[in-house]
């Protein structure tokens, strides 16, 4: 790949003895865009931004089509059949001659808020993995969910634990002044974090972890953050348990007497059996609402 002095791009084919033997240019891609690149013997099919190109071995031009979306992932599957996925959630799959055959709307499937960045499979096991990142009311998680390829549906062999209710025990505290003026006082406090949990998949789960957050704004760059693996669980299917999740400790100095301390105190799971979560609609978690600064001893 060589940017040229005219702001075109050109991907250069070079020989055994490093001698260039072609080029193919294309105008400028846009500063967000990426350059994909991926191909068989025969064929290089190229993308950027909407734009998909499929090259001849000598770089000379045999197809190129313009999408309606930005193009994100390309990929031959071991077949030698060519599967692109768009940032709309849509997973194209193509014939030899690169007409569309098969599309597949991959966001009904993750049953939450999310934006898909790749996907992988196995033709022979006829699987289907897709990943990306979770948006939630807090933050955004990386996610990796399986598909049987053939039909589309949830791996059957998934593990899922649901965070049913979460209660926070007895508040305790130290408070310092700070001064006449905003703000007035800093707390430093802590409480225990109890939580109910589900085997919502369908094998036994032994261990996961559960995690606590309490955002309070953008404009906080460190977020007070608890995680801890609860091990031994020995869930089956359907079973659920209350579990001790630790210790939430935080202090803060940014509100005037009677304010809100906490508006949203989070908890959910994640690594079920120290693997992937398989349902990322079970893994949002339970959010607590407005821990008042009158809670506080």
């Amino acid at each position: 790949m060589e940017q040229q002095p005219s702001n075109q791009f050109s991907l250069k084919y070079t020989d055994t003895l490093g001698h260039f033997t072609g080029n193919f240019y294309w105008k400028e891609p846009t500063f967000y865009d990426s350059i994909l690149i991926t191909s068989k013997p025969g064929d290089i099919a190229v993308a950027t931004g909407r734009k998909f190109f499929v090259l001849n071995d000598d770089l000379s031009l045999r197809h190129d089509t313009v999408f309606s979306t930005s193009i994100i992932h390309l990929k031959y599957d071991n077949t030698g059949t060519l599967w692109m996925l768009l940032k709309s959630g849509i997973l194209l799959k193509f014939d030899t001659s690169f007409h569309n055959t098969d599309s597949i709307n991959l966001l009904p499937l993750i049953q939450s808020e999310a934006d898909i960045t790749g996907f992988d499979f196995d033709i022979a096991k006829d699987l289907l993995w897709i990943g990306g990142n979770q948006r939630t009311y807090q933050n955004t998680r990386p996610f990796v969910k399986t598909f049987e390829l053939s039909s589309l549906q949830n791996f059957l062999e998934n593990h899922q634990v649901k965070v049913l209710s979460v209660q926070r025990g007895i508040i305790s505290s130290y408070v310092s002044y700070l001064g006449a003026t905003y703000p007035f006082i800093s707390v430093t406090y802590w409480f225990p974090v109890t939580a109910r949990i589900k085997n919502t998949g369908s094998t036994f789960i032994e261990s996961v972890f559960l995690n606590c957050t309490a955002p309070r704004g953008f404009y906080n760059c460190k977020r007070p953050y608890l995680s801890n693996r609860i091990g031994y669980l020995n869930l089956m299917p359907g079973d659920s348990v209350e579990v001790q999740v630790g210790i939430y400790k935080d202090r803060d100095g940014s509100f005037y007497p009677g304010d809100t301390l906490i508006p949203l105190f989070c908890v959910w799971p994640s690594a079920p059996n120290d693997a992937w979560d398989h349902n990322i609609g079970d893994s949002t978690g339970y959010c607590l609402t407005n821990v008042n600064i009158s809670d506080i001893p």
